[in-house]
């Protein structure tokens, strides 16, 4: 029997983290899908050029950094 290896990208992959209670139903915690990645200057912090707004800086990694939008 073959199988066929199935390659998904990082773009196709949405995390959703929920909260359930038999009173109030689901509650989202996290959605991946609200993270941006935006290329950080040399001190960690977003690029101003691409962003005009005070960002919510989660973390900065390998030159770039996650912001909450």
């Amino acid at each position: 029997m073959k199988f066929r290896s199935c390659e998904i990208t990082p773009e196709q992959v949405r995390l959703l983290l929920f909260k359930e209670c038999d009173w109030r139903g689901r509650k989202v915690l996290f959605d991946s899908s609200t993270i941006e990645r935006i290329p950080a200057d040399k001190n960690g912090k977003p690029d101003q050029h691409q962003k005009n707004d005070n960002p919510c800086i989660v973390e900065v990694a390998n030159g770039y950094s996650y912001v909450v939008s």
